[in-house]
């Protein structure tokens, strides 16, 4: 099944992040694929020492799209890239289930803002599209960000939006560590 995450509001990841730890709790494997960050929030540290859970994150971060240059978008959509096809990789090496009646779901995948990505222009929503024609139907596909596109919830068993209506940013605040990121 595929499930958004997105909206305006704080939370998508550590959603994310918390499915990510309900499955690994019950031995389900777990690849955590993050784009458009870095990988220094406090969930990564965390998921990269669970059992099960395997982390991905872009090999060229360059800061926020809209402050790069056409060359650096080119490098962080090539990077974007590799980590869907290290994704791709992922599922395709994942073990068969010992009884496959009983596995319900045979491993957590999860794109980490693949939603802006699309929403910033560094990868087309098509690209997420057939990214989803190739893995293979018994994974759970979890994609974060802000922006949805129609084709995409079209195609997704769970919509969620997570609103922000009130946001200590709005007044100056900077993001705090281990609250924010």
């Amino acid at each position: 099944m595929l499930q958004l995450y997105t909206g305006s509001g704080k939370g998508k990841t550590t959603a994310a992040a918390g499915l990510a730890v309900r499955a690994a709790g019950r031995g389900i494997p777990v690849l955590f694929a993050q784009v458009m960050k870095d990988g220094s929030s406090g969930e990564i540290s965390v998921l990269r020492h669970l059992p099960g859970v395997t982390v991905l994150i872009m090999d060229t971060f360059l800061g926020f799209s809209f402050r790069m240059n056409e060359e650096e978008r080119t490098a962080a959509a090539a990077s974007i890239r590799r980590v869907l096809s290290g994704a791709c990789a992922w599922a395709g090496g994942l073990p068969e289930p010992p009884d496959p009646e009983k596995a319900e779901v045979r491993g957590v995948l999860i794109l980490d803002e693949a939603l802006s990505a699309v929403r910033t222009g560094l990868i087309e929503e098509a690209e997420l599209i057939r990214f989803t024609d190739r893995i293979p139907e018994e994974l759970e596909v979890v994609m974060t960000g802000r922006g949805s596109f129609p084709l995409l919830e079209e195609r997704a068993e769970y919509v969620s939006y997570i609103e922000c209506r009130k946001h200590p940013y709005l007044k100056g605040t900077p993001a705090r560590r281990g609250i924010e990121y």
